[in-house]
């Protein structure tokens, strides 16, 4: 999904729900808010580096991930 800037939040609801999704690739897109993703039991990789829209509010969750191993926010503001 990396540098579709169309891509929002609304684009990835339910991708919290596979049961195998282990990485995610949110670099450099519209995305402003990953949340959702709080209900993961699965992400080990999250990259929301590079441009990313992501505010600080809209990381809120993520630290409910337990399988979150890797939190990539390079070049974020």
């Amino acid at each position: 999904l990396q540098g579709n800037f169309s891509l929002t939040e609304s684009g990835i609801v339910g991708l919290e729900l596979i049961p195998t999704l282990e990485e995610l690739d949110l670099c450099a897109t519209g995305v402003r808010s990953v949340a959702n993703l709080s209900a993961s039991c699965s992400l080990k990789r999250l990259l929301l580096g590079y441009w990313s829209h992501i505010t600080n509010d809209g990381l809120r969750g993520v630290e409910l991930i337990s399988t979150l191993r890797e939190l990539d926010l390079t070049e974020t503001r």
